[in-house]
């Protein structure tokens, strides 16, 4: 199966919130009905010991958003079975919320998390989050 992507944000340093939408919302109407989003970020939190990762699907998800977030998150705790396995969650975040897509948004670990942070700038952990995602993407693709 051959796949094709868009990468953000084109070698800027950041893109808003508005144009990630508009340009998922046209390559969704370009492409199709195989068209999803992962938003990957790491969490912060004041508190230190805040740990874990977790998928947050918009309010209005759709059925296939929340069928991707449950992959991912399966996925995400075969690579990270140490790890606190926060779930899926709801998130009015703009990026997932205005995507005419399935969107999810991945919070991968917490960079403010001394252990974590460690796992995160690891090219181990970066490379153990990316499989989590090819994974989820071609069990997603092949459902």
């Amino acid at each position: 199966i051959g796949y094709s992507y868009v990468v953000r944000p084109d070698n800027q340093k950041d893109v808003s919130l508005t144009t990630r939408v508009k340009d998922v919302n046209a390559t969704h109407s370009a492409r199709g009905k195989k068209t999803f989003l992962i938003s990957v970020h790491s969490d912060g939190f004041s508190d230190e010991s805040a740990n874990g990762m977790g998928v947050f699907v918009a309010p209005n998800a759709s059925t296939n958003s929340k069928k991707l977030a449950d992959l991912m998150m399966k996925e995400m705790a075969s690579e990270f079975p140490y790890l606190k396995n926060r779930g899926v969650k709801t998130g009015n975040f703009a990026i997932i919320r205005d995507s005419n897509c399935p969107a999810i948004l991945l919070e991968s670990m917490f960079h403010t998390n001394e252990k974590e942070c460690r796992i995160l700038m690891s090219e181990e952990g970066r490379d153990k989050i990316a499989d989590a995602i090819v994974r989820t993407i071609q069990k997603y693709m092949l459902s």
